[in-house]
């Protein structure tokens, strides 16, 4: 899936009560590990914590999310490195597409 802006998968929408990784997660096209990985390089679940107003669904998945995050073992650097490769040939080819 590919994103003009990578701040699209993390940022409240006006249509969406979700920021789109979350919506990708609740729907199962991404995995409960791809969010942990993405959040301990990111840190983006404390601006959910506070943005997300849902307070029956949404404080049980950040808790899951929060809990499970320290049983995934991956070597940060690699996976620093991955993304910024994929952000880098995002923008590249949304350079050609624009």
């Amino acid at each position: 899936m590919s994103h003009k802006n990578p701040n699209d998968l993390l940022m409240m929408r006006d249509e969406s009560p979700y920021p789109l990784l979350l919506s990708m997660l609740l729907y199962g096209e991404v995995s409960i590990e791809t969010v942990c990985i993405l959040n301990s390089i990111l840190k983006f679940l404390p601006m959910w914590d506070k943005k997300i107003v849902d307070t029956i669904h949404y404080p049980n998945v950040s808790l899951k999310i929060k809990k499970y995050t320290p049983f995934i073992k991956f070597d940060p650097t690699k996976y620093k490195l991955i993304l910024k490769k994929e952000l880098h040939e995002n923008s590249e080819n949304n350079a050609i597409v624009s």
